[in-house]
C-alpha cells in the first residue's frame, strides 16, 4: 500500500497547486470539513465521505476506487490520495464497499459489473453537486479499481478522467482462482 501511495503522490505533486495552497504544498487556510453522503445502487443504500478543498468552486472531482479488499470511506491509504486531490483542487468522494462500514450489500458476491454500478452511482452524485464542475468528473483506481472496475465504471459514467494506478497482471478469473485458493489453504 506504502508504495501506491508513494507513487500517486508523486504524480499528484506534478499538478498545480489550488489557489489556496502556497508553492512548498502547504495549505492556506483549511479544506471544509469532509462531508457524509449515502447514495443508492443497485437497491441497496451506500455511504460516502466527501472532501472539498479551501479553493472556491466549482471543483473538478474525482471519486477513489479501492482494490479486491472491502474498504472504508476513511481508509487510511485512500485519505492520503483523497488530501493530495484536496490541495491541487478538487473534489473527492470516498465509499464504504458494499457490506463495509455504512453501506449496505454483500461485497464478497458483488461481481465487477456491480462494483462498476457503484462506482457510476457514485460519480452521478458528485456531478449533482452546485460546487463540482459536472464535466470534470473522473476516477481514479489502484489494483482491481484501476483495472476491472475502473474502465468499466469510466466508459459508463463518460468519465472525463482515469487514473489506473497498479492494476493486477491477471485476468479476473486468474485472480479470483488465485485468490480463492489462498483462502482454501
Amino acid at each position: 500500500a506504502a508504495r501506491w501511495i508513494g507513487i500517486v503522490l508523486s504524480l499528484l505533486l506534478a499538478l498545480p497547486l489550488s489557489a489556496q495552497n502556497q508553492a512548498d504544498g502547504t495549505i492556506v487556510g483549511k479544506s471544509a470539513v469532509p462531508q457524509e453522503v449515502r447514495f443508492g445502487s443497485d437497491n441497496v443504500s451506500l455511504a460516502g465521505l466527501i472532501r472539498l478543498p479551501a479553493s472556491p468552486p466549482p471543483y473538478p472531482a474525482v471519486v477513489l476506487l479501492a482494490g479486491s479488499l472491502p474498504t472504508s470511506k476513511e481508509d487510511e491509504g485512500l485519505a492520503a490520495v483523497a488530501a493530495a486531490f484536496v490541495a491541487r483542487g478538487f473534489a473527492v468522494l470516498t465509499t464504504d464497499s458494499r457490506g463495509t462500514g455504512a453501506s449496505q450489500g454483500e461485497f464478497d458476491t458483488a461481481s465487477l459489473e456491480l462494483l462498476a454500478d457503484d462506482a457510476v452511482a457514485a460519480a452521478a452524485v458528485l456531478r449533482q453537486r452546485p460546487d463540482v464542475r459536472a464535466e470534470a468528473v473522473g476516477f481514479w483506481g489502484v489494483s482491481q479499481g484501476a483495472s476491472w472496475v475502473g474502465p468499466l465504471a469510466a466508459r459508463r459514467a463518460g468519465a472525463a478522467f482515469l487514473v489506473a494506478v497498479s492494476g493486477p497482471l491477471l485476468s479476473p478469473e486468474n485472480h479470483v482462482h488465485r485468490f480463492l485458493s489462498g483462502r482454501l489453504r
